[in-house]
């Protein structure tokens, strides 16, 4: 029996689900069908997806045959590159929203240059103070594109979807979120295809603890502050990975866990990766 899990609270009091399913690797209305009736009967309660994944559709579908209401779940989606600016924001918005029916949380997927991320932000503004999402944030931002965002927004960023897991941990933008009330959430919280689930530390004290080295590896996040964004579309390991709510890592063993940590990213570094379509 799962111990009660406390939802995310964001900095205006509302409540979203701690736990959302990746679904970037979803290619076929089977695979989204069966991936997000898994995550939804193990009790996720948010899908996260983006207008790049192209299959924002496909979730849609997957929703409907999960028999599970829309109203049950939190869809979250995110902005492209070739979207940045006041109104090709509002029109990627609209896109997106025609294919999956509603969208509750709205993010930059990527920051881009300056100019372009802070008309962008006035863009999810305007949505947020027109009902039509619940949520705006950001995804792969760094301390310094949130400072200048910070400075001239009107509303600041509820979430930042960054890249974290044990092998890559960032605890000085963890602090700088946390100080600032900008939730984290991870996403390649595995850090899927590196090998950090065959980590000879992470399989000893997974055993010790009767857990899976994936439910230790998404504890861990758990224990400091991060929410995790696990993607699979694999029955088994949806249900899986949702399970690490019924246990603590303590102490000396959180310790030997944050020593894993290598400072080496699976995708790109925002601070140095720019789509040259929209410089």
């Amino acid at each position: 029996m799962q111990k009660s899990r406390p939802l995310l609270i964001l900095p205006d009091g509302r409540h979203i689900p701690p736990i959302f399913l990746g679904t970037w690797d979803i290619r076929t209305p089977e695979q989204a069908s069966m991936a997000i009736k898994a995550a939804m009967t193990s009790g996720y309660g948010g899908i996260d997806t983006a207008a790049c994944y192209e299959n924002e559709n496909l979730i849609r579908q997957g929703i409907n045959d999960s028999g599970v209401p829309r109203s049950k779940v939190f869809i979250t989606s995110k902005l492209w590159n070739n979207a940045h600016g006041f109104n090709p924001a509002l029109k990627a918005f609209e896109e997106s929203e025609k294919k999956l029916g509603s969208i509750d949380i709205f993010l930059i997927h990527w920051p881009g240059p300056v100019h372009s991320f802070l008309e962008t932000w006035k863009a999810l503004e305007r949505l947020y103070d027109e009902k039509r999402v619940q949520v705006i944030g950001v995804s792969n931002f760094m301390m310094s594109q949130l400072d200048i965002l910070l400075h001239e927004c009107r509303i600041k960023p509820m979430i930042n979807q960054i890249e974290c897991h044990l092998w890559y941990n960032d605890f000085m933008l963890l602090d700088y979120c946390r100080k600032h009330d900008i939730a984290v959430q991870a996403y390649s919280p595995l850090s899927a295809g590196t090998g950090l689930l065959r980590d000879k530390t992470l399989i000893e004290i997974a055993e010790k603890l009767g857990k899976t080295p994936a439910q230790l590896a998404l504890r861990y996040l758990w224990q400091i502050g991060v929410y995790p964004i696990p993607k699979s579309s694999n029955p088994k390991r949806i249900a899986e990975n949702n399970d690490f709510f019924d246990f603590e890592i303590p102490v000396n063993y959180m310790q030997k866990l944050l020593s894993m940590n290598r400072l080496v990213r699976t995708n790109k570094d925002p601070l140095q990766w720019f789509d040259p379509e929209y410089r």
